[in-house]
């Protein structure tokens, strides 16, 4: 059950990194850098953790419009990531 739940916010996550590319669901990203640097925290010693964390960093510069190309890697596997975990 909290592994659908987390798939789910990583969903959640991955949309709402799509959004920040134009300029919306503000809020709800620094939910989302919360929910996952709460959720690197929790798992530091999964090399998954350290893509989590290294999307941590985009998240946050996509909130104030700073948004890269490398951004969309982490778009993608956020949201693989909850189709995975929502699914398995």
């Amino acid at each position: 059950m909290l592994l659908k739940l987390m798939g789910l916010m990583d969903l959640l996550c991955a949309i709402t990194l799509f959004f920040l590319h134009f300029g919306l669901f503000k809020v709800l990203g620094w939910v989302c850098l919360g929910y996952l640097v709460l959720k690197a925290l929790m798992f530091i010693n999964s090399w998954a953790t350290l893509v989590d964390a290294l999307g941590v960093v985009f998240i946050f510069l996509a909130i104030f419009g700073v948004f890269v190309t490398p951004t969309w890697i982490f778009v993608f596997w956020y949201f693989q990531k909850g189709l995975f975990s929502m699914f398995s």
